[in-house]
């Protein structure tokens, strides 16, 4: 039996009675309502679950490679104090320090020398491990996203070649258990294709150009091209590698060549994680955006939240790209009101880079006069004009649509919050001082003794 069949079946309707009464429409109406929001709700999940995923890969790289910095020192001083106090006849050389030992010594450098070379091997490997590790994850949530769009358009499935005997067939309990049984099968399918072929297979799906005039697309190219090195070569350059980085015109040294073994600087770790970032959030936003209009709403949300955590977290260059695309004229927001929030954001992603004219452009590409006196407050913010800034706290202290704590947690507010008139102006409009309230966990010990103590 063909997915064609089974999808007919699922999708297509058949077999309604004629005549079906209005609560039966209604009914279903409701039922497909449920369904967008379910599909809505679910790739919604799986870019906050990738975008987590990728920043706590972040995290553990600088926490590690810190680490690693310091076992370098630490037995790099073991070596040299092991030397200076057995040492004999030390010769230094440019890169090497020659010298004679006793006897009895021998297994103690044997020893050290080992550790020492672990030590730099690992640390030679761990970034290595962790752009493997960046690129899974990718791949994971590139999954995701095939499932979403199988999900919503599950007419792409007729087009596979795929089958199913009536055997197998049986061994489902019902039809949602065959058709999973082929979703499943198509992702993999994509999924072992090369990354520059999934691009072309969702072109091909979508009639959408995913790669056109996408920036990071060659630094994704030569990321993924290494990856396979890692795996595959230990990071040895092959003539593949050279060749698919030349076709997609991949930003490289000269002196790469076949044979030449790659690494994994911090510089190009933090390249790779933004790169896909970017190119993970543009790919999910724009293919939501084209199946699911009618969830512009949620979408919209979903952005504004993914660009404020990025903004929070300091990532103002990941959120300058995404923001920059997604507040093109073409593209569609639920509101005016969601569309000024992100030229908000975009303008404050340029202010903390230091990039003030840019910033002030942004800015300058809308009509403020009419807009509501919290989007006021922002413009006026950003532009350093604290007079204005402190005219409109006093107006927004009678909003209730507008919270005191604003001030407290956005990253907006954080200049605003240095300046010296701000505790003043902020007390006068809520009648307290403005503090911000923090809290950390007790350590074990602390805990411990504060259960102890309760329990007594």
């Amino acid at each position: 039996m063909s997915n064609s069949s089974i999808n007919n079946a699922l999708v297509g309707g058949q077999g309604k009675a004629s005549g079906q009464t209005g609560r039966s429409s209604q009914t279903e109406g409701t039922k497909s309502q449920e369904q967008s929001s379910a599909n809505s709700s679910f790739i919604s999940s799986a870019l906050d679950q990738y975008c987590r995923e990728l920043e706590s890969l972040r995290n553990s790289f600088r926490q590690v490679m810190a680490l690693f910095g310091m076992l370098l020192i630490n037995t790099d001083k073991k070596m040299t104090k092991f030397i200076d106090d057995y040492g004999k006849d030390k010769v230094e050389e440019a890169f090497t320090v020659k010298f004679t030992l006793d006897g009895d010594k021998r297994s103690d450098f044997d020893r050290l020398r080992k550790e020492m070379n672990s030590v730099r091997s690992a640390t030679r490997l761990m970034p290595r491990n962790f752009i493997v590790a960046l690129i899974s994850c990718y791949d994971s949530f590139f999954g995701k996203i095939l499932r979403y769009i199988f999900m919503v358009r599950p007419q792409i499935l007729d087009s596979s070649e795929r089958t199913l005997k009536y055997s197998d067939l049986l061994e489902f309990a019902d039809i949602s258990g065959a058709r999973e049984y082929l979703v499943e099968k198509e992702v993999e399918s994509v999924i072992r294709k090369s990354h520059v072929e999934h691009f072309a297979w969702l072109e091909k799906k979508l009639k959408t150009s995913f790669n056109k005039n996408l920036h990071s697309w060659p630094d994704f190219v030569e990321l993924t091209e290494r990856r396979n090195l890692f795996v595959h070569t230990n990071g040895v350059v092959s003539s593949q590698y050279l060749q698919v980085c030349k076709q997609h015109k991949c930003g490289m040294n000269p002196n790469i060549r076949t044979g030449t073994s790659l690494g994994v600087s911090r510089e190009y770790f933090e390249s790779a994680y933004g790169c896909l970032y970017e190119i993970g959030f543009k790919l999910a936003h724009v293919i939501w955006r084209k199946l699911q209009k009618e969830e512009i709403a949620q979408i919209d949300l979903n952005l504004i939240k993914q660009s404020y955590d990025l903004i929070a977290g300091g990532h103002y260059e990941i959120a300058v790209r995404i923001l920059e695309f997604f507040t093109q004229s073409q593209m569609p927001h639920e509101s005016d009101s969601n569309f000024r929030i992100l030229m908000i954001n975009l303008a404050q992603s340029y202010k903390w880079q230091k990039d003030e004219p840019k910033a002030k452009e942004i800015l300058s590409r809308c009509d403020w006069s009419a807009s509501e006196d919290r989007f006021k407050l922002a413009v006026m913010v950003l532009q350093d004009k604290w007079d204005e800034v402190y005219r409109i706290m006093r107006r927004l202290k009678h909003d209730n649509s507008f919270q005191k704590s604003n001030y407290k947690e956005w990253p907006l507010f954080k200049k605003l919050r240095e300046d010296p008139d701000f505790m003043r102006v902020y007390k006068e409009c809520y009648g307290e001082t403005f503090r911000i309230e923090e809290e950390v966990p007790k350590q074990k010990g602390e805990a411990a003794d504060s259960e102890n103590s309760s329990a007594l």
